[in-house]
């Protein structure tokens, strides 16, 4: 009796360990796989990115070289890990975005942006005097940037960042200086937030997302820097804001807007390719390298989808173009190239023979397509038939198909040598297998239970 109770209670001890939900997440750990490919789109991004300074002095992309092969990357990331590839796709996305379209706002942040608390204004801090321990002009400049949209959007909270940086005045720190003079100037002191540990804008982002998410109503933010420095920052801060969500699987908090102050001072691609690789290992814990001499994909052949010999007149063509490449390491994969290749359309308003022209380039090698195509008149429905008359067959009209040999979905990147298992990013919480083991056990124990008291009742 005495060993059965000690086996019971070790039993159900065992049970309850299994039972209880372990807090486990594997989202920080980054496999050598996706470090690699993290690596090599960065490096695609660093070498193969043509551009110049703009009139902000910032820096501004002309054209990406290597976009087929950062896509194909990035692709299969997401085989290996939807939620980190997609993650890092949307970084990407952003910061194409703000190196060539992007508008930099001058001296307010822009009209249209939410006006109430789901807002929150970000301001970036400024190195301190190094002899007087003071806020430097560029700082101050900043400020009043702050404050003008701190007066457009009075509704939204604002997040002033920064550590301390002046050995002058080691008790000083950025956001607390910054927090100060915005008091001092009419703020409200409950709008503010103050980070004031980070001394680099990698930091900012790391320490500025902490403090948001303590504040659910936050949806977007608006980014107050230099004018110079303002792509880089958002760049930095979309990086850790979606890797940070990733980690944690929770939501990002989108960057929709920014206003700026003029600086002279110059910014350089290296410098954001060096921070976004600094963001990316501290928060996935990783060691993302540039690497050496990685060479495009060698494009083989261009097709031309789903054009048809002829046409009636007034047609809608939709041709689509599909990309044969192989990797520097001798893959081959496939593309849709519709959107980045040049067509010329046929016009199908006019009656005749004309050709549909395809070219497209990549990594210096152009390849190029011709279809003749015929436009005729339409031609009139033919009457339907007496539908008394069920011995005439109906006429049918013919209408364009896609060929039977395009599989290729849109925007689809697909390699014939894919041996990546794929795998998602882990909930909290341990499998439903340890669930069915815990009520194996505990079925077990009860069996042994009953018996031994059937046992003892009836010898």
């Amino acid at each position: 009796m005495k060993h059965l109770k000690n086996f019971l209670m070790t039993f159900l001890m065992v049970s309850m360990m299994l039972f209880v939900p372990m807090n486990v997440s594997a989202a920080s750990i980054i496999t050598s796989d996706e470090e690699s490919l993290i690596s090599q789109v960065l490096t695609y991004f660093s070498e193969y990115t043509d551009g110049d300074f703009n009139e902000d002095n910032g820096w501004t992309a002309s054209e990406f070289k290597a976009d087929i092969d950062i896509d194909r990357c990035l692709m299969e990331l997401k085989k290996l890990n939807p939620s980190l590839g997609q993650a890092y796709t949307n970084i990407i996305d952003y910061w194409k975005y703000a190196d060539t379209t992007m508008q930099i706002n001058k001296d307010v942040l822009p009209d249209g942006l939410p006006n109430d608390n789901s807002l929150c204004i970000v301001t970036l801090g400024f190195q301190l005097n190094q002899i007087t321990g003071e806020m430097q002009p560029e700082l101050i400049d900043r400020l009043n940037v702050t404050l003008a949209s701190a007066k457009k959007y009075p509704n939204a909270y604002i997040v002033v960042t920064g550590g301390g940086t002046s050995p002058a005045a080691p008790d000083k720190t950025e956001g607390g200086e910054m927090a100060k003079w915005l008091i001092e100037n009419g703020v409200n002191e409950e709008r503010i937030i103050v980070e004031n540990r980070a001394p680099t804008t990698v930091g900012n982002a790391i320490y500025s997302f902490e403090l948001l998410k303590k504040k659910p109503e936050v949806k977007s933010i608006a980014m107050i820097s230099s004018a110079s420095h303002i792509q880089r920052a958002v760049a930095i801060f979309k990086t850790v804001f979606e890797l940070e969500a990733y980690k944690t699987n929770s939501e990002s908090i989108e960057i929709i807007s920014n206003a700026s102050c003029p600086v002279s001072r110059k910014e350089k691609l290296s410098q954001q390719v060096a921070a976004i690789q600094e963001s990316t290992n501290y928060c996935l814990e990783s060691d993302v390298k540039l690497l050496k001499s990685m060479k495009l994909s060698t494009l083989n052949n261009i097709s031309l989808l789903n054009v048809n010999d002829k046409y009636d007149k007034g047609s809608k063509v939709e041709p689509q173009v599909i990309a044969d490449f192989t990797t520097f390491d001798g893959k081959e994969f496939k593309v849709d190239i519709t959107d980045q290749a040049l067509i010329q359309m046929i016009d199908t308003n006019k009656i005749g023979k004309q050709v549909l022209n395809v070219k497209y380039s990549y990594n210096d090698v152009t390849k190029e397509i011709k279809k003749n195509v015929l436009v005729e008149e339409a031609k009139n429905e033919v009457e339907k038939p007496d539908s008394s008359n069920e011995g005439n067959k109906e006429d049918e009209a013919i209408t364009p198909t896609k060929p039977e040999n395009d599989t290729t979905d849109k925007n689809d990147i697909t390699s014939n040598s894919e041996n990546s298992n794929k795998h998602n990013v882990p909930n909290t919480g341990v499998s439903t297998n340890l669930s069915f083991v815990w009520f194996v056990l505990l079925g077990t124990g009860f069996i042994a239970f009953i018996t031994m008291k059937y046992r003892k009742t009836h010898c």
